[in-house]
């Protein structure tokens, strides 16, 4: 990560949780989560 900061301690993960601009967790994989997309035509 080129723009890490020397007090940025998620390096070694690859997703963290952010609340209000404070880093609340970080954690290297995530499972059980689903996503759905509604698709809506524009004319």
């Amino acid at each position: 990560m080129p723009n890490r900061r020397p007090h940025d301690h998620i390096g070694n993960f690859n997703f963290k949780v952010e609340i209000e601009g404070v880093t609340q967790g970080a954690f290297r994989n995530v499972e059980g989560l689903d996503s759905e997309t509604e698709i809506v035509e524009y004319q």
